[in-house]
């Protein structure tokens, strides 16, 4: 049975890809906006720990749907 105390245990799962491409579109809006190039250069450098993390973890499966993994009921 599923227990909602099960989820604090849990590790939160973030997809680093999704989060990266997200703070690009961001970062390429506020270089295009004067007064906010000191946040541009923040994004930069998040962006810049994403992508050292990702080399460090090693590639990853896309959350696609071919990439699923069922389990049996009852396992």
């Amino acid at each position: 049975m599923f227990k909602l105390s099960d989820l604090a245990r849990s590790k939160p799962r973030f997809d680093l890809e999704t989060i990266r491409e997200t703070l690009l579109y961001i970062e390429s809006d506020c270089r295009e906006n004067a007064g906010l190039e000191r946040v541009a250069a923040a994004l930069t450098e998040a962006i810049d720990e994403i992508e050292r993390l990702e080399a460090l973890n090693g590639p990853k499966h896309k959350a696609e749907p071919f990439y699923a993994h069922f389990v049996p009921a009852g396992f």
